[in-house]
């Protein structure tokens, strides 16, 4: 029985990492007959995954946007008001700007957060890439050492029906 790690991600099961993997490979095998599958094809068709590439990727670059506006100061305020006087008939105006400033280092260490947040995110991406490789190659080896076995059943089955 084949064995796969169940940390491969936090949102998707280790069964269904099982069946993804192994259906991949049966249903391309199946299709491409003609020519025999490699252990690097397999690997391959394994990354072009849509789905899987899509959630990589979309977790990687939400982390990334993220350290992009973190720490950043805030936008300036503008403010503007007109007032009658009330002894004539005229208007005084009066523009406010502002800006908040951080003394206490909050942005920087915002900015720190979402930098190491992001460069997580791009070694889990890294991590569950290289899980998926493994899996990849196990499930492959397991379908390589079925066909072997299968074989040799069958010359076997083959020889002792001649007798």
């Amino acid at each position: 029985m084949i064995e796969f790690p169940s940390n491969l991600g936090a949102t998707v099961k280790p069964m269904m990492h099982r069946f993804l993997a192994i259906a991949t490979l049966t249903l391309t095998v199946a299709t491409a007959s003609a020519a025999p599958w490699t252990e690097d094809e397999a690997v391959r068709q394994a990354l072009q995954n849509a789905s899987f590439t899509t959630v990589l990727d979309a977790r990687a670059a939400a982390a990334g946007a993220a350290a992009t506006g973190a720490g950043r100061w805030s936008n300036p305020q503008v403010a503007w008001s007109r007032e009658q006087l009330t002894s004539t008939d005229s208007y005084q105006d009066i523009v406010w700007i502002g800006q908040q400033i951080d003394i206490s280092g909050r942005l920087g260490l915002e900015g720190d957060a979402a930098r190491y947040d992001a460069e997580a995110a791009r070694r889990s991406q890294q991590q569950t890439r290289a899980s998926r490789v493994a899996q990849t190659r196990r499930a492959f080896f397991a379908l390589l050492f079925a066909q072997e076995r299968h074989a040799v059943i069958e010359g076997w089955r083959q020889h002792l029906a001649k007798l």
